[in-house]
């Protein structure tokens, strides 16, 4: 009866294995598939190896048998703590590194062994019945090393229990509770098992029964809760521009140039017969109406006297009147202002790639480092750019005159 269900046991964790195997290849995120897959394959194997002890009938094949199941357990209760690690992200490096360490041990010993780990010794004894007949059996004495296997596998299982607690406090409460309960049934079977090789009850080993318990938990409960929980639709990315100071331009219209144009050219001329100054601004690329134009006119006497006589001492020369210098609206640089619009829209696609990357649990450090430099390097360049269209243009110099 045994040997059928561990066979059944066997077939159940090699499907298991292959799902979460294929499940890591195409990257699925949110769980470790890679690893929850390697503890189904080791459990079928350990399934298998368990049922086929029951089938040999030499000594030396029992023993060869024995050893390699053994070998498989301790390499499955080695990854259990590194799976639970992974799955609940709480991780103390000194006892994981020290928990391996003491299964790389128990796994050399069991090599080491003539007799596997759990063995020290066996025997053949034979004994006389009263009807004459010899009857031969096999007497096994266990190996005190087996209590230091016990002694880690409770230290394992404290390690994991206490991850799942961690887990449960921090934010996934309904995934800590299905893998508490997974560890409870593995932790009961474990002790079964402690009370069977102390044959203080006569069962089975029953830890491949509680292994499978608690990977069919970890895997199916996960799974349930995303098919349950609706996918929010990411909404269409939308920009903002706030510093596009012109409308977009109509589609197929043409991508305005910008234009140099010239310094206006100030001239002052004076008039003989009626000294007057004028000024006139006329501009190269464009004509404009001067802004301002000032006429200051003096009487004919003064005028003449300032032409053919010199200033009396302790009097000067009378000068013209500075004429006033012109106010010079402050043009917009369209090209800077396309840099910065460019810059603006580069700034929300990269913010926009990071945001999506933390929706789906991709949280590569080198490209989010990348994602977030890209966005400070726009930015800076923005920022300079905005600075020198928020300075005020230099009037043109008007102390060239006539």
């Amino acid at each position: 009866m045994i040997q059928a269900v561990l066979y059944i046991l066997s077939g159940v964790a090699l499907y298991g294995g292959a799902h979460h195997l294929q499940l890591g290849a195409s990257r699925t995120p949110g769980h470790p598939h890679v690893m929850h897959g390697i503890m189904y394959l080791l459990l079928a194997s350990f399934a298998l190896t368990s049922a086929l002890t029951y089938e040999v009938e030499s000594m030396s094949a029992w023993l060869l048998l024995g050893k390699v199941t053994i070998t498989i357990g301790l390499t499955l209760w080695a990854t259990l703590a590194w799976f639970v690690a992974a799955y609940t992200h709480f991780k103390p490096r000194l006892l994981l590194a020290g928990l391996t360490a003491l299964w790389t041990i128990h796994l050399i010993g069991n090599l080491a062994s003539p007799f596997s780990l759990l063995y020290s010794d066996i025997v053949l004894v034979k004994q006389t019945l009263p009807s004459g007949a010899e009857q031969a059996a096999w007497h096994t004495s266990f190996n005190p090393w087996w209590t230091a296997v016990e002694f880690t596998i409770l230290i394992s299982l404290g390690y994991t229990l206490y991850a799942s607690y961690k887990l449960f406090q921090s934010e996934g409460k309904h995934s800590a509770l299905a893998l508490g309960s997974g560890l409870a049934v593995l932790l009961g079977t474990s002790l079964t098992d402690f009370l069977t090789h102390a044959q203080v009850v006569q069962l089975a080993y029953l830890a491949p029964f509680g292994f499978l318990v608690f990977l069919l938990v970890s895997s199916v409960y996960p799974s349930l809760q995303r098919r349950a929980k609706p996918q929010p639709s990411e909404p269409a990315a939308s920009y903002n521009m706030t510093f596009n100071l012109n409308p977009p331009a109509a589609a197929g219209a043409p991508v305005p140039q910008r234009v140099i144009e010239e310094e206006p050219a100030i001239e002052i001329t004076h008039n003989a017969s009626a000294p007057a100054f004028t000024l006139e601004t006329e501009l190269h690329k464009k004509q404009v109406t001067p802004r301002e134009q000032v006429t200051v006119t003096e009487d004919e006497e003064e005028a003449a006297e300032i032409d053919s006589t010199e200033p009396a001492e302790g009097h000067e020369k009378l000068k013209p009147p500075t004429p006033p210098l012109l106010t010079v609206e402050p043009t917009l640089d369209q090209e800077a202002l396309h840099h910065v619009s460019d810059n603006l829209i580069d700034i929300a696609v990269y913010a926009t790639m990071a945001i999506n990357r933390f929706k789906r649990g991709e949280t590569d450090p080198a490209v989010v480092e990348a994602l977030c430099k890209k966005v400070r390097t726009q930015a800076i360049k923005t920022r300079r750019i905005a600075n020198q269209l928020s300075r005020p243009s230099k009037p043109p110099d008007s102390d060239e005159t006539n």
